[in-house]
């Protein structure tokens, strides 16, 4: 019995206790924010700068770069990039600097010091896939009151902020943003009803077109997959 517990206590001692413990998995992604509205062009130099940094980082064998799609919200933004980042393999990243904390930690600084019109956000993979879209875990916020957009992003900040301030959490960040160029779509109510199409069709179509659309999740070879269209 007191061999079971100095077991148990040594194990609480050297085994990660966070709430999904890191791994490294060899491969990171980047996420590339600029303002809201940037067109796909500036986008596109922002992503090569952001590559080529990630490229002279020691432990990096390759990089895969993505202008314009966001991977937090699986939605196709021309202000945002998604850079996909293959390690070298386990035997070559041996020293510290190689491990998957300092390679991370290496660019997010060295981008902050040479980018200077977006944020650059480095993750890892979650360990367990569909949890979230990169490490860690995510939640939703609701507007349930009806409250201005602009009101509504503040409180989102607000509790951002708060979640920071949580000792047992390293890192809180939302993508919301109230400040996205928006058009008025006047909706012919009379022709859509007409016509026999539902008017939530339409709405969910435009979604679908102009931004992004959750479809199904399903299981591919045992591994839970998000599929968004």
């Amino acid at each position: 019995y007191i061999i079971l517990l100095a077991c148990t206590y040594f194990a609480f001692k050297v085994l990660p206790t966070g709430f999904i413990p890191n791994e490294d998995q060899g491969t990171l992604v980047a996420s590339v924010s600029l303002q809201a509205g940037t067109t796909l062009n500036l986008s596109e130099d922002v992503t090569r700068r952001t590559t080529d940094i990630i490229k002279n980082t020691a432990g990096v064998k390759d990089v895969l770069g993505i202008t314009g799609f966001n991977i937090i919200t699986g939605a196709i933004d021309s202000s945002t990039a998604t850079i996909f980042i293959v390690l070298e393999d386990w035997e070559d990243r041996t020293s510290v600097e190689t491990s998957v904390k300092s390679i991370t930690s290496s660019i997010m600084a060295q981008a902050s010091k040479e980018i200077n019109d977006a944020n650059v956000r480095v993750f890892n993979m979650p360990s367990i896939p569909g949890l979230s879209a990169v490490g860690g875990f995510e939640l939703k916020l609701q507007n349930l009151s009806n409250m201005p957009i602009k009101d509504f992003e503040e409180q989102s900040r607000e509790f951002i902020s708060k979640l920071n301030a949580d000792d047992s959490i390293m890192m809180a960040y939302t993508t919301f943003s109230s400040n996205y160029p928006q058009y008025f779509v006047d909706i012919n109510r009379d022709k859509v009803s007409s016509l026999n199409i539902k008017l939530n069709d339409v709405f969910t179509t435009l979604q679908t077109y102009l931004g992004s659309l959750y479809a199904v999740s399903y299981t591919h070879l045992t591994l839970p997959t998000k599929r968004i269209v």
